[in-house]
């Protein structure tokens, strides 16, 4: 029945002198290279990096019958088309807002629809083919419909727009006399103006030329609100 009640209070003193000394040894190098030799291939020979879109592309892809030699030729010959060209070259180059628009419908209006189905196959193969990155078409210009908007409201997108998504509406002013007499008288005699000298040219041209108000009214809406909403954003605003 004893118990042992002793207690060991020795210390243990020792210490641990070794030190390790091994070293890696892998010296191995990464020798391998990136054989992905991936170039921008959507540019064509005409579109490098750097190049003007009007002095070194389109002359180029003018020239060139695999990129828009083709369909340029195609509207130089034919008369309307050319003169289509000639038109809106002379006469509408360098005007901004209602003075290009009415400029463009002037140019529109003296020839057929088929010289400018011409004429846009080959902008719209400069633009959006050979000459996409230095014509800026990536930003949408001319395109398609859906890529009108973001652009300069009315160098750009306006012109677009009047193409494709408002094209109906379009067609419908240019055949109503009133509508293109109100545009006119918009154009000959308010542009320019602001506040109520606007207002009351505008509505001095409404009264003279009564039937072409929901007509014209229905063509700006449509550049607006839907073709050009976030280009024409500083326009639009109560139209919408």
């Amino acid at each position: 029945t004893g118990t042992d009640t002793g207690t060991d209070t020795g210390t243990d003193t020792g210490t641990d002198s070794g030190t390790d000394t091994g070293t890696d040894s892998d010296s191995g190098t990464d020798t391998g290279t990136d054989s992905d030799t991936d170039s921008d291939t959507d540019r064509s020979s005409c579109d490098p990096v750097g190049a003007d879109c009007h002095t070194e592309c389109l002359p180029c892809a003018m020239s060139d019958s695999t990129l828009c030699g083709d369909e340029y030729t195609a509207c130089q010959e034919n008369s309307d088309c050319a003169g289509y060209e000639t038109c809106r070259n002379d006469n509408c180059l360098g005007l901004t807002g209602d003075a290009w628009v009415s400029c463009e419908n002037a140019c529109n209006a003296q020839t057929t629809h088929a010289a400018i189905a011409l004429w846009y196959t080959f902008e719209n193969c400069i633009n959006c083919d050979a000459c996409a990155y230095s014509c800026g078409s990536l930003d949408g210009v001319y395109c398609d419909a859906s890529e009108c908007d973001g652009n300069d409201c009315y160098t750009e997108c306006w012109g677009c727009a009047m193409e494709t998504t408002c094209a109906d509406e379009v067609a419908a002013c240019n055949a109503n006399t009133d509508c293109t007499g109100l545009e006119a008288c918009r154009i000959d005699n308010c542009y320019g103006l602001t506040g109520e000298a606007w207002t009351a040219c505008v509505s001095y041209c409404e009264s003279a030329n009564p039937g072409g108000v929901p007509l014209l009214n229905a063509y700006h809406e449509c550049i607006y609100c839907e073709g050009c909403p976030i280009s024409c954003a500083a326009d639009a605003a109560g139209k919408c």
